[in-house]
This record gives C-alpha cells, sequence and structure tokens, in this order.
C-alpha cells in the first residue's frame, strides 16, 4: 500500500489516498488536485507548493514554523554551523548590516533561526557574497 497526498494547484494537501499502486489510484483524486507520493511525512505538512507541472519544497520562509520548530541554539552552535572560512570573512567584513548581526549575536545567549531578523540577516550574507550560493538555506535549516 503506498500514500498519496491530494494536492490543490497551490500545493496545499486537500487529502491523503493510500492505493496499491498509481493505476488504483486515480479514481480517488479529489476534483481540482494532483496525487504526489508523500511516503516523506513533509508532504503532509504542506512543505510542498506546485510549480509549473511540478512539486517543489516551499522556501524556508514559507515553512509552517508550528509544525518543524527549530529550537534555539547559543551563539557558539550558531557560529559553528559556518565553515571557518566563513566565520573570518563575516568577522573581516564591514558591512553595516554584518557588523550589526556580529554585535546582537554578541549580546545575546541565544540564537532563533525563525527569527524574521535573522533570516534576513543570514540571506544578506549570502548576498553580499560572504556565504557561497546555497549556503543561507543550509544555516537555517541545519
Amino acid at each position: 500500500m503506498m500514500r498519496f497526498a491530494a494536492l490543490d494547484d497551490k500545493g496545499n494537501v486537500q487529502s491523503i489516498i493510500f492505493a496499491q499502486d498509481l493505476d488504483n489510484l486515480v479514481c480517488n483524486v479529489p476534483e481540482g488536485c494532483h496525487a504526489f507520493p508523500c511516503d516523506d511525512l513533509r508532504v503532509v505538512a504542506g512543505l510542498w507548493r506546485r510549480v509549473g507541472d511540478a512539486f517543489e519544497l516551499r522556501p524556508q520562509d514559507e515553512l509552517p514554523k508550528e509544525l518543524f520548530p527549530v529550537p534555539p541554539m547559543t551563539p557558539v552552535e550558531f557560529w559553528r554551523l559556518f565553515q571557518q572560512a566563513e566565520r573570518i570573512a563575516i568577522r573581516a567584513s564591514s558591512d553595516p548590516q554584518v557588523v550589526d548581526m556580529r554585535e546582537m549575536l554578541a549580546i545575546s545567549d541565544r540564537v532563533d533561526r525563525h527569527d524574521p531578523e535573522m533570516i534576513a540577516n543570514v540571506k544578506h550574507l549570502e548576498t553580499v557574497g560572504l556565504l557561497a550560493a546555497g549556503r543561507a538555506a543550509a544555516v537555517l535549516t541545519a
């Protein structure tokens, strides 16, 4: 038995369907929905969205925080998510937003990676070239 999610055009899960195979599934898909294998529970939790004729994982800032909370961490734990070369580059940066982020982390006892300001700051590190493409997402979801 396989599990499928019936997703509407916005990627919202409308129902979960169990079927032996794809041929037995077609008659059970609600009108206006598309079946997508969902052995991965992230589909059920609404982490997918429809893009054209395919489905992709939603970006970090669209994830339902209440379903997948990332626990706060200490600043040291947060800095360890970066590679040593990245940390050195961040410390050497004179970009005002990077300086502000460093100073805020220096006086913090915890880091919340769901905080909109933290998300913006980490994405900014990638924008200004202190992180390689894709590293901001890796740091925010590690």
